[in-house]
């Protein structure tokens, strides 16, 4: 039995204050300089109306995303995800967002903060884009022109209005910080496919699976029953092991960024056979 628990991400903020010069003002200290970063799950919107819909993925962050509805074309501009962000330090943003559409076509998803307006571009792949001006940016280029929102200190509302069928949106940065540039996390899976006397099983086949059962990868145990996959994406898969004269065993595991995730297949033998 696999045993891993993971909360779903929510809405969280990070300040990271990189001191430049400090005073003390009445007892206070204070800190110049100070880089912000809130960052969004899609799926958590505060409204939510017709246009999106959310739905489960095991490459997405938390598990799940907003889409926009296959086949709703541009004629879904009615629906708007909004969300409140508090920010704290006033200055320029960007924002970035990590998104997907089966036909790569730009400028399917509208942004809007307060009066300012962008556009997200999409790949067929998941990946991190800036939101840039409309029109102004190519598949080569997703990153050319991002639009600046002049932000004061204290709360806003950012809208989505969707655009291109089958669009689909998984999480939000808003940042300070020109330079960071925000990438795709893997994580690994290391394990040991065993019997109930805990002896390790060789030549055990191990397949992973994304959530929707599609075969993500599958390797073979070594001969003291380990195996490993490097380099998966973070999200919700399922595990499965099996060999002749044993019985299959599959579990579900989660995969974390940047994290090696520990899960050991139990198989009891097949007397069946």
């Amino acid at each position: 039995m696999i045993i891993s628990e993971v909360p779903k991400p929510k809405l969280y903020l990070a300040i990271v204050c990189i001191i430049i010069g400090l005073t003390v003002v009445a007892g206070y200290l204070l800190l110049c300089g100070c880089s912000e970063y809130v960052w969004l799950e899609a799926e958590d919107a505060d409204t939510l109306t017709p246009g999106f819909v959310i739905e489960k993925g095991p490459l997405a962050s938390g598990g799940e995303y907003l889409q926009i509805p296959k086949g709703s074309g541009r004629s879904s501009r009615t629906g708007v995800a909004e969300y409140t962000i508090h920010i704290i330090t006033s200055g320029n943003y960007v924002i970035w967002s990590r998104a997907i559409a089966p036909t790569g076509d730009g400028n399917a998803i509208e942004v809007q903060i307060d009066d300012a307006t962008g556009a997200i571009y999409l790949s067929n792949t998941w990946q991190w884009t800036t939101v840039n001006h409309k029109g102004s940016t190519d598949e080569s280029n997703p990153t050319s022109k991002p639009v600046s929102f002049r932000l004061s200190a204290g709360k806003h509302t950012l809208k989505l209005k969707p655009g291109e069928s089958a669009a689909k949106l998984d999480k939000l940065l808003i940042t300070n910080d020109r330079a960071y540039v925000p990438t795709e996390r893997v994580g690994a899976i290391y394990g040991t496919v065993i019997t109930a006397k805990e002896y390790g099983i060789a030549d055990a086949t191990v397949t992973l699976t994304t959530w929707a059962q599609d075969e993500f990868a599958a390797t073979k145990t070594d001969t003291h029953g380990n195996y490993a996959f490097n380099d998966v994406p973070q999200g919700y898969y399922i595990l499965t092991a099996s060999k002749p004269q044993f019985l299959t065993d599959s579990d579900s595991v989660i995969v974390k960024a940047d994290e090696e995730t520990t899960a050991d297949i139990m198989l009891g033998m097949n007397y069946n056979l």
